[in-house]
């Protein structure tokens, strides 16, 4: 209970919260320094893996942890079944599109008489079975068995063998086992409000034996595909990467207001793109760039009788079928939907050949990002309608609010205020952040390496706590700073042409960091920050400049040789 008021007591109360504030300060320091001393033992031992878990987990801020969620009525849910049923019902609708699909075209019971020899060359071999047990990655979440992927991939001549049987089993039957049917649904958040459903991802976590034959599918189908996809589309392709397509619209951007040529880029996202493909257009589309019918018949197989169930912590609701979509997490997802959307193009007669240079159309496409890019509104109006049957049939989905439209003019007077194109309105945008770096009207440079300056400044402050420890050597802080604070600014750098002013922005920035790790020198008595020179000498590797000059220059020299006829080299 409360006593009567004293001034002995009052000091004895503040006497009391002091000690108990210093002893709150004291346990957390300390904790911290256990932190700190587990991250620089992880590093010693080269547990690498550790050693960027601890970092990445001391860097981020506190977050909360919520199951709530919003109904469809924007309703707050709180009661934990209430919850599950919502995000089941979610993923049940996005995964199963009320639209009627077109009846499959393939021939799924047995093999074609004029593709017998082609099916017998793709027959697996013992090595193809072998090759993705030993190619896939470690420490990866388990499906529905909860077997890890080690377990298989290191159990020995004998267990390959029997795995061998089974895939031949399969092969030849054209039929999986019914538990490798079934996926995990696990909602991982991209951004926005925690409470909304739209706001997630959903990641299925598959069998691992499957894994192991989606491998193996995947390494039959690729030489097929690869031959066949258009070169304007980069992504998830080999020796291709978004540098090629961010390099491929600068040189677009540079040479264009180099002769006074005015651009209209049009920048599409479509609304959940992986999990609405129809596969019934998927299969067609394989059929028609030449895929032998039985690997379309495997396909097939994968996708006929694939359930899911949802798991959210450690709730599991009962599994329901899905109908549409590509399993996120699948080994053949990246390379299924560039075929649907090779397709969509292909069909809409745009010619994706050549360069804009001699033509007035252009599209550059990574992932499920297009950028249209047409010499006159009309012309890059005509290359975002042509394909909207086919992309209707695949079941993409334009999001509205996503999708922007960019006028490039050395003229600031003639852009124009918004991009009305067919009956829809598009955002008009001055900027536009294009695969990580930001595209803007005039062309101007300075303003991505500002950005590029500032998303490592903000990475800096998140590391100021490893940088500032005393436990931590130098060394270490160096390779804090080569592997996480430098790719961040210097991201997308193989495009760029710098201005002395921009390169003195970048030395200024890494100069900073450099100053934070070696600290200050003591100097007759007295702190003094060091010189630049004096920096260098220490840091004795090259600048962040020079690092930029130096490294894999796109389409130049021997530092990074493109194999293939078209982009960027075209550029």
């Amino acid at each position: 209970m409360q006593q009567k008021y004293t001034r002995g007591r009052e000091e004895l109360y503040k006497k009391r919260r002091r000690r108990e504030k210093y002893l709150h300060k004291r346990n957390k320091r300390s904790h911290e320094e256990q932190q700190l001393r587990e991250t620089a033992s992880s590093y010693t031992q080269k547990e690498t893996r550790n050693f960027y878990n601890q970092v990445n987990t001391g860097r981020k801020e506190f977050k909360p942890r919520t199951t709530a969620c919003r109904s469809k009525n924007g309703q707050l849910l709180n009661d934990k079944d209430e919850i599950v049923q919502r995000w089941a019902e979610y993923f049940r609708e996005l995964l199963n599109s009320s639209v009627q699909t077109r009846p499959l075209s393939v021939p799924v019971p047995e093999v074609l008489v004029n593709n017998q020899q082609t099916d017998e060359s793709l027959y697996p071999t013992i090595e193809d079975t072998i090759r993705p047990t030993q190619s896939i990655k470690n420490n990866k979440s388990p499906g529905m068995n909860d077997i890890q992927g080690e377990l298989i991939k290191y159990a020995g001549t004998g267990f390959e063998k029997e795995f061998h049987h089974l895939v031949l089993q399969i092969w030849n039957n054209e039929k999986m086992p019914d538990y490798w049917n079934t996926s995990v649904i696990c909602p991982l958040h991209k951004k926005g409000n925690i409470l909304e459903c739209n706001n997630y991802r959903g990641i299925s976590l598959l069998n691992t034996g499957y894994k192991f034959f989606a491998n193996m599918l995947f390494n039959k189908l690729k030489p097929y595909v690869e031959t066949r996809l258009g070169e304007f589309h980069c992504g998830f392709r080999l020796n291709r990467s978004t540098v090629d397509q961010i390099f491929s619209l600068r040189q677009i951007l540079e040479k264009t207001f180099e002769y006074n040529v005015n651009t209209h880029n049009l920048f599409v996202d479509f609304k959940a793109a992986y999990d609405n493909v129809h596969r019934s257009f998927l299969y067609q589309a394989m059929m028609e760039i030449g895929i032998p019918t039985k690997l379309v018949r495997l396909m097939e197989m994968n996708l006929r009788n694939s359930q899911s169930v949802f798991r959210v912590q450690t709730d599991v609701l009962k599994s329901f079928r899905t109908s549409d979509g590509l399993r996120q997490g699948d080994a053949l997802l990246c390379l299924l939907f560039n075929i649907a959307l090779d397709k969509c193009i292909r069909d809409s007669k745009t010619e994706t050949k050549g360069t804009i240079y001699h033509k007035f159309v252009q599209i550059l496409g990574y992932a499920d990002d297009l950028d249209v890019i047409g010499r006159s509104l009309p012309a890059m109006e005509s290359a975002y309608l042509a394909p909207k049957k086919s992309a209707a049939e695949a079941a993409f989905q334009v999001n509205m609010a996503k999708t922007k439209y960019l006028q490039a003019s050395k003229d600031q007077q003639t852009l124009l205020q918004g991009g009305n194109i067919g009956n829809n309105t598009f955002a008009s945008v001055n900027d536009f952040v294009y695969l990580g770096s930001l595209v803007t009207d005039n062309n101007d440079l300075s303003s991505e390496i500002s950005r590029r300056i500032m998303a490592a400044n903000k990475c800096y402050f998140g590391l100021l706590e490893y940088l500032l420890s005393k436990f931590l050597s130098r060394s270490l802080k160096l390779l804090l700073y080569k592997t996480l604070l430098r790719p961040i600014l210097t991201y997308g750098s193989e495009c760029w042409v710098l201005s002395k002013k921009d390169e003195n922005f970048l030395l200024v920035f890494e100069r900073k960091i450099l100053r934070r790790i070696f600290g200050a020198v003591m100097e007759n008595d007295r702190w003094r920050t060091r010189y630049n020179h004096e920096l260098y000498q220490m840091y004795e590797e090259p600048n962040v400049i020079k690092n930029i000059k130096i490294g894999p220059c796109v389409g130049q020299g021997t530092c990074c040789e493109w194999t293939r006829p078209e982009y960027p080299n075209a550029f």
